[in-house]
């Protein structure tokens, strides 16, 4: 896996999609989007999640990236992953450089289809949880996140759908279901 920053982009960049309107629907399925937002961290690149806040109507309590549902101004993914991490961390869009997006990926329990959105922060970019969505904003090193040692897949059942769902455990803190999918997705274009 790629060390520098130079490199993960490098490896990135030909792999994401870019950006533009968001893809023709299905009927009865929600659009979503979420903002993958790369920090640097001293020396090292991590990922930016929160935990949602208790009490949410979806996903309550568990560790995602910032972003949710599609509004109707919203002309595609990018937009609503710069207005969803502006209402829940405070990232206003001139901290944000967009790199691309990852392919779609469907949350089989509340029936989203996810849109991940790569970005880098600025250095300044300091994350300030709401509180009502968000809450609580950390950071995860990308070489914690591809160690193999963190990584399970256990086969689940939700709504008829048989599917792996993957688990990251980085103490204190556990990636899994569709946030996990979208950082195995991440970790897949790295690897290539």
């Amino acid at each position: 896996m790629a060390v520098s920053l130079d490199e993960i982009l490098a490896r990135l960049r030909p792999r994401l999609l870019p950006p533009g309107p968001w893809a023709p629907g299905r009927s009865g399925e929600r659009q979503a989007a979420v903002l993958v937002p790369f920090v640097i961290a001293g020396a090292d690149l991590a990922l930016l999640f929160i935990r949602r806040a208790e009490g949410m109507e979806v996903h309550s309590g568990q560790v995602a990236f910032p972003g949710g549902n599609r509004d109707p101004q919203d002309d595609g993914p990018v937009a609503t992953a710069l207005r969803e991490a502006q209402e829940e961390v405070g990232l206003s869009r001139p901290q944000v450089n967009v790199l691309g997006l990852l392919g779609e990926v469907r949350a089989y329990t509340s029936g989203f289809r996810i849109t991940g959105v790569v970005s880098l922060l600025a250095p300044e970019a300091a994350p300030r949880p709401d509180g009502r969505e968000a809450a609580e904003a950390f950071t995860v090193p990308l070489r914690a996140l591809a160690d193999p040692a963190v990584y399970r897949e256990e086969v689940r059942t939700a709504n008829g759908i048989t599917r792996r769902v993957p688990y990251f455990h980085v103490e204190p803190h556990m990636v899994w279901g569709v946030t996990g999918r979208i950082v195995r997705q991440l970790l897949d274009h790295l690897a290539r």
